[in-house]
């Protein structure tokens, strides 16, 4: 992959290249239609990045994965960043 595009993404999550790769295997594994398997992923986001996750934001994010059945978009890991 382009490494200038790499750059940007990690500049934008906050998040390594390997950390990127882990995230992505973690979510394509994942059923974004339990709701237990949703909060495993924002959890271990949360863990990769460093940055504790409130459950008020946790409790959101996973509603909105839930009710979009989007899986985890960009918008959400930068929500969990912020």
């Amino acid at each position: 992959m382009n490494s200038k595009l790499w750059r940007m993404i990690e500049s934008r999550t906050g998040l390594t290249m390997d950390q990127i790769i882990e995230v992505v295997h973690s979510v394509s594994a994942a059923d974004f239609t339990n709701e237990r398997h949703v909060r495993k992923v924002i959890r271990k986001v949360g863990r990769l990045t460093g940055k504790p996750i409130s459950q008020k934001v946790e409790d959101e994010l996973t509603q909105s994965i839930l009710k979009s059945g989007n899986g985890l978009t960009m918008e959400h890991i930068e929500k969990m960043l912020n």
